[in-house]
């Protein structure tokens, strides 16, 4: 039996999912992964909501772009799965959290998330490269992150976040590491 049960981002069980080109995680996978399994942890898989929502050809697009209400809809829609498997596990004393996200997503960022005013036709484009320059990793909450904690909070639910930088993941994933050893959670709700 589990001692606890995060929420993982979706492409850290599946890096398939990640826009084509994406550097390759395995080994960052796999070291999460044996976190989890250290610690006793069971895991739910976040739902990618680019994937649901572009597929597997889409671009690469900026929390700008995403922060639609259509997109926040459609986010609401796929967190509400999480959210009542989080609930149910409460409700039976089972301690969750923390969600684990990937920083710099625009999407699923904890910390960390791309931004910029990126948008329009390509081809047509004669400052593509300035476009570019002017996405930036800023320091915001990816949409889908937003959302997922808004709808976990209106059932008083509050979990912590860590963000995994996959570009330097030591830190994160000593902070993972130090988070779960601690065993601060008590079945994430807190006191009325």
């Amino acid at each position: 039996m589990p001692d606890r049960i995060v929420l993982l981002a979706h492409c850290f069980l599946n890096s398939q999912a990640k826009i084509k080109g994406s550097p390759d995680i395995a080994d960052l996978s796999e070291k999460i992964l044996n976190i989890l399994i250290k610690y006793k942890c069971g895991i739910i898989q976040l739902p990618c909501p680019e994937l649901l929502h572009g597929g597997l050809a889409r671009w690469g697009q900026t929390k700008y772009q995403y922060d639609s209400v259509f997109f926040r809809r459609h986010c609401e829609k796929i967190a509400e799965v999480i959210v009542n498997q989080a609930e149910e596990y409460q409700r039976h004393h089972i301690p969750l959290g923390p969600i684990i996200g990937v920083e710099g997503s625009p999407s699923c960022g904890v910390t960390l998330t791309c931004d910029g005013l990126w948008g329009g036709e390509l081809s047509e484009s004669h400052s593509l490269f300035t476009k570019i320059k002017e996405v930036d990793i800023i320091n915001k909450q990816g949409v889908f992150m937003e959302v997922l904690q808004s709808s976990l909070s209106r059932r008083s639910i509050y979990l912590d976040q860590i963000g995994i930088l996959e570009s330097e993941p030591a830190d994160s994933l000593g902070q993972l590491m130090n988070y779960l050893s601690r065993n601060e959670l008590l079945g994430g709700k807190m006191d009325e």
